[in-house]
């Protein structure tokens, strides 16, 4: 049952639909291909609570550049990606909310000031994937690298993130040397700060380097504007 929740969306439906509470599931979700996490099915929709999932093109987890980040003010239907032809990522893994779609499909009307509702936050998701589209071709890595965290921020209900710097490189796609720069060029600023890489157990070689969200501020003087369009009025 859910209690309390960080997500917008499914705020909203408890207040408009509070019965719907029982047909609710809390999963955990752990960083990595979204398939792999065992949770994907068509008949449900996701919620993220405190936990923030990317979407990049291609059939191949994380095969192009971040085109939408999904968190505390979106959900959706893994099943739709496929005809998008779009790739899930766990990018920070914790808690989300696994409703049975099937629930609104029989009753439309019963959801439907809801669901006009989530339109509209369909409609901000796919200005954020013409905003990043645009911004990949027009801006330099570190403004991109920028944008694309104060983005993942403001899709998290916590202040400071940490993200696998694997993640991090794939979502923004640069050149190792460009990639490289724009991490120096925030941790300078002091608007992100690094972990090096660990040793893990023997014969699995590293574990990824970290990166952890230190100051938002210094990360808008470094980013392009593209992130503020992409932001406004996300929970109206």
């Amino acid at each position: 049952m859910v209690q309390s929740t960080n997500n917008t969306l499914l705020q909203k439906m408890l207040l408009d639909v509070p019965d719907a509470v029982a047909h609710f599931e809390r999963v955990h979700v752990k960083s990595g291909v979204w398939s792999e996490n065992g949770l994907q099915r068509s008949d449900s929709a996701y919620f993220p609570d405190d936990s923030l999932v990317s979407l990049s093109l291609g059939r191949q987890a994380m095969s192009d550049a971040t085109i939408a980040v999904v968190g505390r003010h979106a959900c959706w239907l893994p099943g739709t990606l496929d005809g998008a032809q779009l790739q899930a990522q766990v990018l920070h893994g914790s808690q989300m909310y696994r409703l049975d779609w099937r629930i609104v499909q029989d009753d439309p009307r019963r959801f439907a000031p809801w669901l006009m509702h989530t339109a509209n936050a369909s409609q901000r998701l796919i200005r954020q994937m013409t905003q990043m589209a645009f911004c990949a071709q027009q801006h330099t890595v570190a403004q991109r690298l920028a944008s694309w965290l104060l983005v993942c921020l403001h899709q998290s209900s916590q202040a400071s993130l940490c993200i696998r710097l694997v993640d991090v490189h794939h979502s923004v796609r640069s050149s190792p040397d460009a990639f490289q720069d724009a991490l120096n060029a925030l941790q300078e600023r002091a608007g992100i700060r690094c972990d090096p890489e660990t040793p893990s157990s023997p014969g699995q070689g590293q574990m990824p380097a970290r990166l952890w969200t230190q100051d938002p501020q210094q990360l808008s003087v470094l980013a392009c504007n593209c992130h503020r369009h992409i932001n406004e009025k996300v929970s109206a």
